[in-house]
């Protein structure tokens, strides 16, 4: 989920990956499960930026059957360079903290 989404802010994963040399390797994941599901039930993933750091960034996921919710959790993941070959977490760039709605336009 946070793939998709960072993909539709962003850019691709894929091309992220190929054409800025940057990966989102996970940090930190949590999700605490409310109510089971069963392999046929339909399930819609809901999933925000909810905080950015300086190389970091933290994305929130309620997962829901109908209207009820069934799981929610997060994870976080960092701004990962591999240009030089060894991957370095380097900070966020500001157009992508813009794309993720949490910095203000200066305008």
């Amino acid at each position: 989920a946070a793939h998709e989404l960072v993909g539709k802010a962003v850019l691709p994963v894929s091309k992220l990956q190929t054409e800025r040399k940057i990966i989102l390797p996970l940090l930190e994941t949590f999700c605490q499960f409310k109510f089971p599901l069963f392999f046929e039930d339909q399930i819609e993933v809901h999933s925000q930026v909810v905080e950015v750091q300086n190389k970091v960034f933290k994305v929130e996921h309620v997962f829901k059957r109908g209207e009820q919710v069934v799981a929610s959790g997060y994870e976080k993941r960092a701004w990962t360079s591999t240009a030089d070959g060894v991957p370095k977490a380097v900070p966020i760039p500001e157009d992508v903290q813009q794309a993720f709605g949490l910095v203000k336009n200066p305008s």
